[in-house]
């Protein structure tokens, strides 16, 4: 967004600064008076003097801080820049003189970008780093230069301004692969000088001027290397004169002045260096106080040394005694009339301090040896002003210094008086809700993600401060203030918030932030909460709303109950009794509530009229909205239920004057408003009829607020587009106001009093994590003065500038790169949407134009008529074919089932018609359609999004129509390939023989290409296990085939044995014998396993022989494979083994059968062998 440089700028309370970063904000140097911070992927701008500014010898008047408060100064937001896609982590604002507008910002997106403050453009992107940044530098010497480093340590040199292109200029040879924590450029006024630190504490300065860059390391640290600052040149002088000289009075080479470092880092010491660019020297070493015994271990390794240079001729911003002016009296200002040769260092210190170092320039830069002498040093205070947490940044400028800490806040400091002139408390998470204190009509409530409630003065205009700190590891999702039981009877600050993991607490605000919490708890995020009085008892009751389901509690838990060191849930008796009044008031879930008159209730239900009992509003998840009352003994009476929304309601709430509705002359009987997701504002009467419907939104609409008093009806809705809209809905709804200025989803609304007169303010909380706060009567906010701002933004942004080395504004294109990422590498393509858009009814493109709408109204008129004609509905028949499509003049979706099949008709021939072309189609009457297959080429007709192509369009209609057999002809007789599943499945409603049909020839389609195993399964539905098998065979599936063969078919089939002979031939074939020999076995073929088996070495013939006497065959073959088997265990020692294959052989065989010869030859064959080799053993 562009940031609004008026004094309302819209942001009531900005997002909590980064943390863990040296350039997580900068100072813009001279006129420039914006302040930036980084706020997780955004940037804030504030102006820490309201951007009027003061000169020195006419400092700002200022009102007491006991008469204005913390947040009296003259500060004011002056926008947020988005554009990054990860953690902003390093700011730095350009330096030169006439460019001081530009910020530069690096980020964990791996991506610099240059912002134009002035109109909040982004002026550039810059590629080069493919890790995270970390740090970012600019040069006071040259307008458009820069240095950046990264996690890997890897530090890039840029020229911002056009003539190096998007990417760096030059790489730096790095210290050591450690990340960059800190960067610095000195304000030599002749070289160009960048000082780095590391994680590893390593230190160095490159020295950039000249061709080739010279690296110079400095002593490392034992720790973190974590801020550096250079002394600002000329340090005591500002004139012209001292300009030409050089005014350091200590430097030995005036026309080469000696520059000092200051270097913060985690051995909790400031060191400063001196350099003359060559050299460095070690001058002073500034050792941090001793850590003080209140903090706890994590706060006290949590340092963070942050410093910034302060000169002492700068006055103290708003201070009516300047340093080193007339009055100059303040204690904690030292100097006197040395203030020309002395300068301040301000520095964080532990948990939050911060320090201001009183220093001699002389020392830091003449030649003269150190003294031991103690330095000054000042704390800023009071302690109840301070940090409560680290300091992670420290920007210093006329006399003012900006810090952020890890306590979420921005605070800003008179750095001559060291102490605090203004301080906001960020957002570290959603604002969920917000909320106004009935006892303090100027004090705002807001619940957080962070889990905290945040206040906001709306008469002072501070904001931030907390009103209670929350429990970990949760979010305050809600909150209700509860009101005074009684006329004057105080509850002393009481809230009760409801959490994300369903607890509800109730705080009390006032007794030093006691809680108590709820013993039971919602099963989801409590979204909802309300306080009401009982009718009977006049006490206040709680009603909380969560995953849908709608509690009333009867007794609670108080802060005021709670024991030392328990919770109120945990006091006997107490801890919160609820009754769940969901099923009671109707069936489902719900999402929004809110009761009428139930804040102020008087007497007993019974003694009241009907409209003036309590009335109980309930949005509903499936878009209904009912109300209700509650009779004597519990029983809820349901006064009107409407169903208008299509989608979840988000939010009910009853006009201001909606109670009053006795009389016939109330203007806003019953008026209720509710929003939903589908992005409609509704306002229902007292009988549930909507008597306001303003145009609806395009996004969701979050929650809506009516603006109290006066005699109108004005709502305000948060969009989820970003948008605060203001409605007027007194008579015909009107747009009134349109805020912009939130970067994200708008989640509440709420109105607020901004002073006695009774000027009203609108309050919007955002998932930008900022609260902001809008006049609606601005006419910065007129609907007409929003669009010419988007336009005026669309049409600059098509022309953004980027500043040229001189400081001249020249175009240039920030185009979006597509062809690559940040990191080098081609995107990845995004991922297709779901195909849930294939819709078969289409509007035509000029549906939307003048002629369309004209000739749209004309037929919604013929429509009513058609429809009302005398009561009844019209049977007249549409005589023109127009007239039933569906489009503009198209009526016949919305008639009798004769229109509506005679559209599908005329769809379906338009389609087949659309698809053919303009020279009509031959043969086939189908032969030119495109029916998209379930693998169809991606270059295909209308291949984009899963849209419907013009022949599924036809055969769709054709199913609307119930004609299935027209449906399978135009779908089989469009392509050649296979159907799309889904119209397969389709084709079911048309009968059994219809389906066998279409599956069979869509199983021979694909065998035709390729996918045998989809044909085989195929027709498998139609449990035709022989045709699946021939599928699985012809494609060579044949194990798959006796799989299915082996589970499906009798073991006697025929069919499974000729599989399994296959099977064992494609074994052989491929070298698997064991695997063909099982196949054979199967099929009944032992002697063809005893050959698959007998193959030389292995043990083949073993095994071969052991089926062969298995199965008890004779033949020759077995007879060869059980002779060599025995031999070839007597051969390797098995002697045993050997008789006993002979022995079983003989056995089995009978005289006659032959080739006893060959047995007996084996037999004393291996019997010859026993007695050779007992013979052997002897002579061993």
């Amino acid at each position: 967004m562009a940031p609004q440089l008026e004094d309302e700028d819209g942001i009531a309370i900005p997002p909590a600064p980064n943390w863990y970063g040296s350039a997580l904000a900068d100072w813009g140097m001279g006129s420039n008076a914006i302040y930036a911070y980084a706020a997780r992927n955004a940037i804030v701008l504030l102006r820490p003097d309201g951007g009027k500014g003061s000169a020195p010898d006419r400092p700002t008047p200022q009102t007491s801080s006991q008469s204005r408060g913390p947040h009296a100064a003259n500060v004011s937001f002056a926008g947020t820049l988005v554009g990054h896609n990860n953690r902003v982590t390093a700011l730095a604002f350009a330096r030169y003189p006439g460019v001081e507008h530009l910020l530069l910002s690096g980020s964990a997106d791996r991506t610099l970008r240059l912002w134009d403050v002035a109109d909040g453009r982004c002026v550039r992107i810059l590629r080069g780093h493919g890790v995270d940044v970390t740090a970012v530098a600019t040069s006071p010497r040259v307008p458009d230069l820069a240095v950046s480093g990264d996690k890997c340590g890897k530090c890039l040199v840029w020229r911002f301004g056009g003539g190096g292109g998007d990417g760096p200029i030059r790489a730096l040879d790095p210290l050591d692969g450690s990340p960059v924590l800190c960067l610095a450029m000195s304000p030599h006024p002749r070289r160009d000088e960048v000082a780095c630190g590391q994680q590893s504490g390593a230190l160095g300065v490159y020295v950039l001027s000249g061709d080739d860059v010279v690296k110079r390391r400095l002593p490392a640290r034992s720790g973190d290397a974590q801020a550096l600052a250079w002394l600002p040149w000329p340090a005591t002088g500002t004139s012209e004169e001292g300009n030409e000289r050089g005014l350091q009075e200590g430097s030995s080479e005036r026309d080469d002045p000696r520059m000092v470092l200051a270097v913060g880092g985690r051995e909790r010491a400031v060191t400063l260096w001196s350099w003359d660019g060559a050299r460095t020297s070690l001058r002073k070493t500034l050792s941090l106080p001793r850590c003080p015994p209140h903090l706890s271990e994590a706060q006290r390794g949590r340092l963070w040394l942050s410093l910034a240079w302060s000169t002492v001729r700068d006055p103290p911003v708003g201070d009516p005694n300047p340093v080193g002016g007339p009055n100059a009296g303040d204690k904690k200002s030292e100097e006197g009339t040395s203030s020309t040769k002395t300068v301040h260092l301000v520095t964080a210190s532990h948990g939050g301090d911060l320090l201001r170092w009183t220093l001699d320039v002389n020392e830091l830069v003449g030649d003269a040896s150190l003294d031991n002498a103690p330095i000054a040093v000042d704390k800023f205070g009071p302690p109840d002003k301070a940090h409560a947490r680290t300091v992670f940044s420290v920007c210093v400028k006329d006399g003012a210094a900006v810090t952020t800490s890890l306590d979420r806040s921005v605070s800003v400091w008179n750095v001559g008086a060291c102490e605090r002139r203004w301080s906001t408390m960020g957002l570290g998470g959603f604002a969920y809700r917000v909320g106004i204190d009935p006892e303090d009509p100027f004090r705002a409530s807001v619940a957080c993600g962070d889990g905290s409630l945040r206040s906001l003065d709306l008469h002072g205009g501070g904001g931030g401060d907390l009103l209670w700190r929350g429990l970990p590891q949760t979010k305050a999702t809600c909150a209700s203030w509860c009101p005074p039981a009684e006329e004057g009877e105080g509850s002393g600050g009481r809230l009760a918030v409801g959490l994300e993991d369903g607890r509800i607490v109730v705080v009390d605000v006032g007794g030093q932030g006691r809680y108590a919490i709820q013993r039971d708890c919602h099963a989801g995020p409590a979204v909802a909460a309300q306080w009401i009085a009982d009718d009977a008892t006049g006490a206040m009751e709680l009603w909380t709303l969560g995953e849908g389901r709608l509690w009333r509690w009867t007794q609670l838990a108080l802060p005021e109950e709670r024991k030392k060191g328990k919770s109120g849930g945990d006091v006997p008796g107490q801890g919160g009794v609820f009754e769940d009044v969901t099923d009671s008031i109707g069936a489902g879930s719900v999402s929004a509530f809110q009761w009428l008159g139930g804040s102020g209730l008087e007497g007993s239900s019974d003694s009241i009229g009907e409209n003036a009992k309590p009335r109980l509003a309930v949005g509903w998840s499936d878009g209904a909205v009912s109300v209700h009352t509650m009779e004597t003994g519990g029983l809820w009476t349901e006064r009107w239920r409407a169903r208008e929304h299509t989608k979840r309601v988000t939010a009910v709430k009853w006009h201001p004057l909606a109670a009053d509705d006795s009389s016939p002359e109330s203007l806003f009987p019953g008026w209720l408003g509710a929003t939903s997701k589908d992005g409609s504002f509704l306002v229902y009467d007292g009988r549930g009829s909507v008597v306001r419907s303003p145009p609806s939104c395009r996004q969701a609409l979050n929650d809506v607020a009516w603006a109290p008093g006066g005699d109108g009806a004005v709502a305000a809705t948060a969009g989820q587009d970003g948008l605060v809209r203001v409605v007027d809905v007194s008579f015909r709804p009107s747009l009134r106001a349109v805020m912009r200025g939130h970067d994200g989803n708008v989640l509440c609304v709420c109105w607020a009093r901004v002073d006695d007169a009774g000027g009203l303010a609108l309050l919007s909380g955002s998932d930008d994590q900022t609260l902001r706060r809008w006049d609606p009567e601005d006419p910065r906010h007129y609907p007409s003065a929003a669009t010419e701002e988007k336009t005026e933004k669309v049409d600059a942004d098509a022309t953004p500038a980027a500043v040229s080395g001189g400081g001249a504004v020249e175009e240039r294109s920030t185009e979006t790169r597509e062809s690559t990422n940040d990191d080098g590498k081609k995107p990845k393509k995004k991922p297709k949407k779901p195909s849930g858009g294939r819709g078969l009814l289409k509007a035509p493109a000029w549906e939307s134009t003048p002629e369309g709408v004209a000739v749209g109204q004309s037929s919604a008129v013929d429509l009513a008529r058609r429809l009302h004609d005398n009561g009844a509905a019209s049977t007249t028949n549409l005589g023109d074919d127009d007239d039933c499509t569906y489009g503009p003049s198209g009526v016949g979706l919305y008639l009798g089932q004769e229109e509506a099949m005679r559209l599908l008709s005329l769809e379906e021939r338009a389609s087949l018609a659309a698809d053919a072309g303009p020279s009509g189609v031959s043969g086939s009457p189908f032969s030119g359609a495109n029916f998209s297959g379930a693998n169809a080429n991606e270059n295909g007709v209308d291949g984009g999004g899963g849209a419907f192509r013009p022949a599924e369009r036809a055969a769709c209609a054709a199913m609307f129509r119930g004609d299935y057999v027209s449906a399978a002809r135009i779908a089989l007789g469009s392509t050649d390939g296979p159907i799309p599943s889904d119209f397969l499945a389709a084709c079911v409603g048309g009968g059994v023989d219809l389906y066998a049909a279409v599956a069979n020839e869509q199983a021979d389609r694909l065998e035709r290409r390729g996918e045998h195993q989809r044909a085989a399964l195929l027709r498998l539905s139609l449990h035709d296990v022989s045709g699946s098998l021939g599928s699985l065979r012809r494609g060579g599936f044949i194990r798959d085939a006796a799989a299915l063969a082996a589970a499906r078919l009798h073991p006697e089939d025929d069919a499974l044995l000729s599989v399994r002979r296959e099977l064992a031939a494609a074994e052989e074939t491929r070298g698997g014998m064991e695997a063909a020999a099982k196949a054979h076995l199967a099929a009944g073929r032992a002697a063809a396993a005893v050959r698959a088996l007998t193959r030389r070495g292995l043990g083949g013939a073993s095994a071969a022989a052991e089926v062969a006497l298995v199965c008890g065959l004779r033949g020759e073959p077995e007879r060869h494979a059980v002779l060599r088997a025995a031999t070839e265990r007597a051969e390797t020692g098995d002697i045993h083994g050997a008789r006993a294959m002979i022995r079983r052989w003989r056995e089995g065989t009978t005289e006659g059968e032959g080739g006893e010869s060959e047995v007996e030859a084996a037999a004393a064959a291996i019997e010859t062998l026993v007695v050779t080799s007992q013979v052997s053993l002897m002579d061993l």
